[in-house]
């Protein structure tokens, strides 16, 4: 019995981590909403109910003219347990609007 609750909470913890990246990578476009010039290279850290995350905001190259692109980091974190996830958008200069390209999630290092 105890091996099969311990790797249920096991898992427990890993979705409440997974919850917390992609609520990072919402966060994220939320501030890209408000200013398209949002970067934030080295990370910051947002409390996500009982769990942290770390998002990271980066410039790419884009092969448009008048169209920024960015790549959104969003590390989740819940107990010892951590999951990451990858998102690309890019945001129209003339209109402002910003799009969400993909998400993925990512193997962490």
């Amino acid at each position: 019995i105890y091996l099969v609750n311990s790797g249920n909470y096991g898992q427990r913890l890993s979705e409440q981590a997974f919850v917390a990246s992609k609520a990072g990578v919402q966060e994220a476009v939320l501030e890209l909403i408000r200013s398209n010039a949002f970067v934030s290279n080295s990370g910051y850290n947002l409390s996500i109910g009982n769990g942290q995350v770390n998002i990271v905001v980066n410039n790419l190259a884009s092969s448009l003219p008048n169209v920024l692109k960015k790549e959104i980091i969003a590390t989740g974190s819940f107990l010892n347990r951590y999951r990451r996830q990858r998102a690309v958008v890019q945001i129209y200069n003339n209109t402002g609007e910003v799009q969400v390209l993909s998400v993925t999630e990512e193997a962490i290092p």
